[in-house]
């Protein structure tokens, strides 16, 4: 998305309420292991995340689907501030599908909201995927961007729709490629660039694949 390159930190959480079909992280987020708040805290100690985190690397929250424990990720990030080895607060990124609101308390810690809307090829119902007065919120958010899996041009008309009836800007929206290999990211990419050239949108590798 709009950070891609920056040197970054992942708190990826477990868990997650969609089985998108075309998941590349299922394996990960449907294990974990459990911390307590301190130990998390300990951990990102002991591993030098903080120091990273200090030298200006993005702290970015993903899953699965962090807003389900958005509670203990606001924890975290008060102990995490509380434990004296943060220089400043952080740059934080949130991952979102924006199927659920944040609540107030949340939204306070989040530099940036990195939103992906599914679409019809995850599989997932149109009712839990697109919720309006999600989108409404982080529409009006001033660091967000729309990333939307696509996989052709036959998924284009409903990005189209999604962006014109829920008021998306256009320079904040992102075609990235179904994949989940280096190789298919390879064979699909080109396609998805020329779709965000023709449409106007911003289009996001995603290099994370091997």
């Amino acid at each position: 998305g709009a950070s891609v390159g920056v040197p970054s930190v992942f708190l990826r959480v477990s868990g997650c309420n969609f089985q998108c079909q075309f998941c590349d992280t299922i394996e990960v987020w449907k294990q974990g292991t459990f911390f307590t708040i301190e130990e998390l805290v300990q951990l990102f100690i002991d591993k030098g995340y903080f120091k990273r985190i200090n030298a200006g690397a993005h702290l970015i929250l993903t899953g699965g689907n962090p807003l389900l424990v958005q509670d203990r990720l606001s924890a975290f990030l008060a102990a995490a501030v509380g434990s004296g080895k943060l220089a400043y607060l952080p740059f934080i990124e949130m991952e979102t599908q924006a199927d659920r609101l944040p609540t107030a308390d949340f939204r306070g810690w989040v530099s940036q909201w990195n939103a992906s809307p599914k679409l019809a090829n995850s599989g997932e119902p149109e009712h839990k995927r697109i919720v309006p007065e999600v989108l409404a919120f982080l529409a009006v958010q001033g660091k967000v961007c729309f990333k939307f899996p696509v996989a052709n041009a036959a998924d284009m008309p409903e990005v189209l729709a999604i962006v014109k009836d829920h008021h998306l800007p256009c320079s904040k929206v992102y075609l990235m490629p179904v994949c989940n290999s280096r190789a298919t990211h390879a064979a699909v990419a080109p396609a998805v660039a020329e779709l965000a050239k023709e449409h106007g949108f911003c289009f996001s590798p995603r290099l994370h694949l091997v």
